[in-house]
């Protein structure tokens, strides 16, 4: 199984962005989110 962290995002969509096309690419299917992930704690639908 693979596991990706994310960390910090602070509301930094760009960097989402890359970082949800790594984890398709990857193939990675469970992904821990510590901290807000997007503009004050909003919606995690682009990780769906």
């Amino acid at each position: 199984m693979k596991l990706a962290v994310l960390s910090d995002i602070h509301g930094n969509g760009v960097a989402l962005k890359y970082a949800i096309r790594d984890l398709k690419e990857l193939e990675i299917r469970k992904i821990v989110i510590a901290n807000e992930p997007l503009f004050g704690g909003g919606s995690l639908n682009g990780l769906q």
